[in-house]
């Protein structure tokens, strides 16, 4: 005897186990499903009761996808279907499922493809400094697609951050067109890459994320080269002192080619006045992040009496990074240094 079970549409419930994915990165795949049935009955017209509703045995699954953003990956006929982001765009994903009983339900969603990716460097300075913090200074993160040749896509969305030190902010603004975040922070990291910053893009609503390891760094201290005379005039003294500044945490040398456009480094002394005559300036760092002060009383006759004994307090970013004590006379430069070394 055949036997026909019917199975209105408006008593079952399409359930999605672990919910649609709306969203997928350029590139990866996302996992949907599984996709299963429930009956919204009170008698077991759809199957075996399970709780206050009644699950039917599922046997044959379809999932199918409008659209080019996405594309399924492996098979299309399981309960869970494997999606990859295939194109920048929105995709319309349906499933459907259908039981021993003949019925059946349908679940879908839209799925927008997001091809995001931040940059910026693995490291950002404590300070305000403006070249920590300015339009092209070291603490700033953009907003790019994953080939890092244009802005994150589609256009137009919203780009924002959390850090794991809840007392970094961030301020944003654009540079060169592309969205862009900058990191301030009082507190030095404990160890490289202890600092988690979690970049957030937001676009047709919906969002992707992705962290980034990170160190705060702070300039802390500098080495200088020993000290030789190249006055060749015959009189007094010639000094071209390189120093190499350093960080903390990690105790390595500040990275190349940062802020050689900015004066970023500077030298007071105490007391202020240097009877030999000697000028004092400001500089910045140069291709190898260094930065060279020139001491000088070089002359071709027998220069004038003097003497004078400074205390000097040099500077990067407003952070003391060097103290020497200069006894400078007309004949000789007694240069001792009062450190921090490390």
């Amino acid at each position: 005897m055949a036997r026909n079970f019917s199975c209105p549409n408006s008593e079952l419930l399409c359930i999605l186990l672990g919910g649609i994915i709306y969203q997928v990165p350029l590139g990866f795949n996302a996992s949907n499903g599984p996709l299963v049935e429930y009956c919204s009955s009170t008698s077991p017209t759809c199957g075996t009761g399970i709780g206050s509703g009644y699950q039917g045995t599922a046997t044959t699954w379809n999932w199918s996808v409008t659209g080019s953003a996405v594309t399924i990956q492996g098979s299309s006929t399981s309960p869970t279907v494997t999606l990859h982001g295939n194109a920048v765009g929105t995709s319309t994903v349906s499933g459907t499922a259908r039981d021993t009983y003949g019925c059946q339900v349908g679940c879908g969603g839209n799925m927008t493809v997001i091809d995001f990716l931040p940059t910026g460097n693995s490291f950002f300075f404590v300070g305000t400094d403006a070249a920590f913090t300015g339009q092209y200074g070291t603490n700033k993160f953009a907003a790019r697609n994953g080939a890092q040749n244009n802005v994150a896509m589609p256009a137009g969305g919203t780009f924002t951050g959390t850090s794991s030190y809840a007392s970094d902010s961030f301020s944003s603004g654009t540079t060169s067109g592309f969205s862009t975040l900058t990191v301030t922070t009082n507190h030095v990291s404990s160890s490289t890459g202890d600092r988690s910053l979690t970049f957030t893009y937001a676009v047709s609503g919906v969002s992707e994320s992705k962290p980034l390891s990170v160190t705060a760094k702070q300039i802390a201290y500098a080495k200088n080269d020993s000290l030789v005379n190249g006055c060749t005039l015959g009189y007094c003294y010639d000094y071209m002192i390189t120093y190499t500044p350093y960080t903390h945490p990690d105790g390595i040398a500040v990275p190349y080619g940062i802020f050689v456009d900015y004066p970023i480094v500077t030298e007071t002394f105490s007391p202020t006045q240097i009877t030999c005559n000697n000028i004092t300036g400001n500089g910045s760092l140069n291709t190898n992040s260094q930065f060279v002060d020139h001491i000088s009383y070089c002359c071709n006759n027998k220069p004038p009496v003097c003497s004078s004994t400074n205390t000097q307090t040099i500077k990067i970013a407003g952070q003391t990074i060097h103290t020497n004590t200069l006894t400078i006379t007309d004949k000789s430069l007694t240069y001792s240094s009062q450190g921090p070394t490390q």
